[in-house]
């Protein structure tokens, strides 16, 4: 093999450039809809085959492409959005780096038909592992129409990686449902395996493509945010969930910027800062925001799925979001819902929702707390020698209602009662010998609307919730049934473990069946465990101390944090100017 440097062939280089634009089918769909959407297309129709690697189809009615461009639509950074570099500090457009088209037509069967409005007929190419090799005219409509067919056909080791064939529809699914909802003046129509899946109207209603993404309860209760720069350069509109619907993970966190969909841990934070007092740890906030902002102050040409931005200007963008977002979620101003006073009718949804309630009641009126009382009783009669049974030490009472004051001869001890009954908790349900767990069957079933992404998920891994104590049944178009839950939760808090668990599973991290088990125990020993400003008798923190002692590891909570911290006497002392 020689080693002299060679200029690869359009090709092998498309083959390339198809590694990082399309991932999986979901990126054909994604790439291909931009593109009707930059051709000011109305009406976009998406259709999915028996397979999503065998037929894909995005048809719009936008503005076409002429015969004599067509051929260059496939050329490696031919475009129509820029001619300069300078044109990205104006970019409007979602595509801009000519590389989607000539990336899917080399690993792909494709069939372009175009027509512009100045032209009597249309034209149709077909290209096969990037070659051409059919053109013609056709009769047809203003607009675009391409098919993808035996995507991955010439690149094996791609096709070997592809998921699933639910769980590659869920990532379909869960973006068209993103685009959706930026751009709800399109109508979108989304058909798969011959079966219509939805279709929006166009008519520039947010409020039936939150309840495509979010379900409809959650839907119901959104908090509409609004808010701009005094120089208007920044503009943002949006909406959140209550924190009582806050997730394990960000899953549910849907950002656009000048309506481009993008991955933003900044502006992610930025919202959780904001929310922090609401929230409890390691707890996500839901919501979908709008980003309007001048495009000479973003960069989005990170990475060639342009899912990845840049800011210039991060402090005005987290005063704007965070001004947005108090505005609305803190107690000196009214809330608005985004379904105001118009009736459920006219929406057109078919089920009946649930009321939305007064912002008070919403943020600060959380789901009653689970009795605590069984879990304190379970704890005193495994710890049955009182007084406290450990040489030395002492309770003397209980600080805040949340943390456990001890005493021995030459030091003093504060517990965290939350941290340590998590660790207690956590230990006892590791050691139980069989993982799966005991249920206890629902009395009414609870009807559970989810999106796409985390139905197929769910679908995919149904008989894998049964180990967790969950009993589910398919229940219609992304809708389950809950009829049993794991024993000795209430319902409340078996619902909100339920919707980690499922968010866990789509996090690859989890993907392991040991660390998921583990993570979810945690996540169950902290939902269980008695909480901070809980009174405690003297028996009950006597009891809750010395089974902390009994722990493996007494020193931590399962998530890292210290379950108690000591002071000699000697430092007292110090403090007194005693020594």
């Amino acid at each position: 093999m020689s080693n002299r440097i060679k200029i690869l062939d359009p090709i092998t280089a498309n083959q390339i450039a198809a590694g990082e634009v399309v991932e999986r089918p979901a990126s054909v769909i994604k790439e291909l809809v931009e593109n009707s959407i930059d051709a000011r297309a109305s009406k976009i129709e998406i259709e999915v085959g028996e397979s999503v690697l065998s037929y894909l189809r995005v048809f719009d009615n936008g503005m076409g492409i002429s015969k004599e461009d067509l051929p260059l639509a496939f050329q490696r950074h031919a475009t129509s959005k820029i001619t300069s570099i300078n044109d990205l500090n104006q970019l409007l457009t979602l595509g801009f780096r000519g590389e989607a088209l000539p990336s899917i037509a080399s690993v792909s069967e494709l069939e372009i038909s175009s027509r512009t409005a100045d032209s009597i007929n249309g034209w149709k190419f077909r290209f096969s592992g990037g070659h051409l090799v059919a053109e013609e005219a056709v009769g047809m409509p203003v607009g675009t129409d391409i098919i993808v067919r035996n995507l991955f056909f010439n690149t094996p080791a791609r096709k070997k990686h592809v998921k699933s064939e639910s769980t590659e529809l869920g990532h379909i699914k869960d973006i068209l449902l993103r685009f959706a909802l930026a751009y709800p003046e399109i109508a979108f129509k989304f058909t798969a395996a011959s079966s219509r899946q939805w279709q929006t109207d166009g008519k520039g209603d947010y409020f039936y493509p939150l309840v495509l993404n979010f379900g409809e309860e959650i839907a119901s209760k959104m908090l509409e945010v609004k808010g701009e720069s005094a120089d208007a350069s920044i503009k943002i509109h949006g909406f959140l969930a209550p924190p009582a619907f806050s997730r394990t993970t960000r899953l549910q966190q849907i950002i656009f910027v000048n309506r481009r969909l993008v991955r933003s841990r900044l502006i992610s934070s930025i919202v959780e800062k904001t929310l922090n007092t609401l929230l409890a740890i390691n707890r996500y906030p839901i919501f979908c925001l709008f980003i309007e902002i001048k495009p000479e102050i973003i960069d989005v040409n990170v990475h060639p799925t342009k899912m990845e931005i840049r800011f210039s200007e991060e402090d005005l963008i987290t005063k704007v979001i965070e001004s947005a977002v108090k505005e609305q979620f803190f107690p000196q101003q009214s809330a608005k819902t985004i379904i105001n006073s118009m009736t459920l009718a006219d929406k057109k949804i078919s089920k009946e929702l649930p009321q939305a309630r007064p912002l008070f009641v919403e943020l600060f009126s959380q789901p009653a707390k689970p009795d605590i009382t069984p879990q304190i009783q379970e704890i005193k009669e495994s710890a049955p020698d009182y007084p406290l049974s450990l040489p030395g030490w002492r309770v003397i009472g209980q600080i805040f209602d949340s943390f456990i004051l001890l005493e021995d001869n030459q030091c003093f001890s504060l517990v965290d009662q939350h941290a340590a009954h998590e660790r207690i908790l956590y230990e006892k349900l590791l050691n139980e010998k069989d993982f799966r767990t005991a249920v206890q069957p629902l009395l009414y079933p609870e009807t559970i609307t989810l999106n796409p992404l985390l139905f197929q998920t769910l679908i995919d891994k149904i008989f894998l919730f049964q180990d967790f104590g969950y009993l589910v049944e398919h229940f219609g178009q992304n809708t389950i049934l809950l009829r049993a839950v794991p024993l000795g939760l209430d319902n409340a808090t078996a619902t909100e473990l339920f919707h980690d668990l499922l968010e866990l599973m789509v996090d690859k991290q989890y993907e392991n069946i040991q660390r998921l088990q583990e993570k979810w125990l945690i996540l169950r020993a902290c939902k269980t465990a008695i909480k901070a400003n809980q009174k405690l008798s003297l028996p009950e923190m006597e009891a809750l101390i010395e089974q902390l002692h009994q722990c493996t590891l007494p020193v931590t909570c399962p998530h890292g944090r210290p379950t108690k911290i000591e002071w000699q006497l000697k430092e007292l002392e110090q403090l007194f100017k005693r020594t």
